[in-house]
């Protein structure tokens, strides 16, 4: 009966530990100016175990270029969150927002957005 009380008890833990937000949501510093050829990294938290993921709903624009985007894990934990780093590139003088929401890719219902402006000059 032990066993099966701490498996649940983990479960939990797991689960409510996961399904988290930007890195700092509605704390974080949401506008970044950078010159053309610049690199800005955005960073997320994320629960990859719970089929939820960060995704830019319009990281094709005009002033700014997707060039690497990558997951990583925070411990060797099974279920364990990671850190979700997009990194955007300057590529014309302007101003963007990039929208971006928590979601599962199946669903229509996101868990979570936020917008981040990066001017480029």
């Amino acid at each position: 009966m032990k066993p099966v009380l701490l498996i649940l008890t983990l479960i939990l833990m797991t689960n409510f530990s996961c399904k988290t937000g930007p890195n700092n949501a509605g704390k974080a510093k949401n506008t970044y100016t950078i010159k053309v050829g610049e690199v800005q990294v955005l960073t997320f938290k994320t629960g990859p175990s719970t089929g939820y993921s960060w995704q830019c709903m319009n990281e094709k624009n005009d002033y700014v270029e997707l060039i690497k985007k990558e997951s990583t894990p925070t411990s060797k934990l099974i279920g364990a969150p990671a850190i979700q780093n997009w990194s955007f590139k300057g590529i014309k003088t302007g101003t963007v927002t990039l929208n971006f929401v928590y979601k599962r890719p199946w669903l229509t219902v996101n868990a979570d957005s936020i917008n981040y402006t990066i001017k480029v000059k």
